[in-house]
């Protein structure tokens, strides 16, 4: 269908594509299941509706539109994908050369038991870091509860030694505060490895400073598991998080008369089951505003998404790391990972 504003008793194009993103976004804000959003987003923005010759809106008019919609507050954990488009928020996925900064992924300081067996051995003596591998490793994959996920991701980062160096430890369900729509909300961590003491002239009445090391997990149950009762996205749950985290540190920051940051990038995981997936997430001040008064950002966020490169990536989401070739593949992204966020200069702590 074309519509034309040749008579005044016929909507114009822009006027019926104003109310298709208002209708867009009440709809997407109710609906819990992301297979429904992107079926309605296909069928809103179907060539149907676009008149002949036309492949996108104008980006002024877009940009108006997407200024003029509502923003509510909300916690970390309520984030859609509806929330990353209000807030001018995409993602590009990147291979492992932009993402890492080379090709090759290093062979991963991991216990052969783990990456040479599929399920737990029988009738072997195993250490107790192995032994505990494979019964968390079952726990997570049948999607009963979100903390076994929670408590598969906590030990695999000590097995591959995130917390080894300094004074780090690994936290999980840490709350950080977060300015949204004028209002303060929470942003609950599902994972995070974390440094004590970095600011040491912060130590006031016992009081600790603590920062993570760019390192953040947003968890999920296994959607395909018969139990999980619900599926939420964890990405847009990541990102509440590093915005959070970088407003945060540069609040610490400020308090310690230290400069602040104009921006940073941090560093995620999403782990849905036992698959996980890699982020990039960087952070500016501005974005950080604009969540606060419930503005749209002007500049544009791009997160970088890296998925391992696994060889049957389309049954990735449900196999995860129980396939051999899957887990070998997974712990190298993870001990690449782990240097750049641990070691590399340029990441953003709070």
């Amino acid at each position: 269908m074309v519509v034309t504003g040749k008579e005044s008793n016929v909507c114009t194009y822009n006027q019926l594509t104003d109310s298709v993103l208002v209708l867009h976004q009440c709809l997407t804000e109710f609906v819990a299941y992301p297979w429904f959003e992107r079926r309605l987003k296909f069928y809103l923005f179907g060539a149907d509706i676009a008149p002949r010759g036309s492949h996108s809106l104008d980006h002024e008019r877009h940009h108006q539109l997407m200024a003029n919609l509502i923003r509510s507050a909300k916690s970390g954990s309520d984030w859609t994908q509806n929330d990353l488009r209000a807030f001018n928020i995409t993602i590009q996925r990147v291979d492992s050369t932009v993402f890492f900064g080379s090709p090759d992924l290093p062979q991963p300081a991991v216990s052969q038991v783990v990456l040479q067996n599929e399920r737990k051995p029988n009738n072997v003596q195993l250490d107790k870091p192995d032994r505990q591998f494979f019964s968390l490793l079952n726990a997570a994959e049948r999607g009963f509860e979100e903390s076994a996920v929670d408590d598969f991701a906590v030990h695999v980062f000590r097995m591959m030694g995130y917390d080894d160096n300094g004074d780090r430890i690994i936290r999980t369900r840490k709350a950080i505060q977060l300015f949204m729509c004028g209002h303060k909300v929470v942003a609950q961590t599902d994972v995070c490895v974390m440094e004590e003491n970095l600011f040491q002239y912060l130590l006031i009445q016992e009081d600790r400073v603590c920062r993570t090391i760019g390192m953040f997990v947003s968890t999920s149950p296994n959607p395909s598991s018969q139990r999980s009762e619900s599926y939420n996205d964890p990405v847009p749950q990541l990102v509440a998080e590093a915005i959070a985290a970088f407003s945060s540190n540069n609040h610490r920051k400020s308090v310690a008369n230290v400069p602040q940051d104009a921006h940073a990038l941090m560093r995620g995981i999403t782990m849905v089951g036992t698959t996980a997936m890699f982020y990039r997430i960087p952070v500016t001040q501005q974005l950080v505003d604009a969540v606060a008064i419930g503005a749209y950002p002007a500049e544009e966020t791009v997160i970088s998404q890296f998925i391992p490169p696994v060889p049957a990536l389309g049954s990735y989401p449900e196999d995860g790391m129980r396939p051999l070739v899957n887990r070998h593949i997974v712990f190298q992204c993870s001990e690449a990972f782990k240097f750049v966020s641990l070691n590399g200069s340029f990441v953003a702590f709070f």
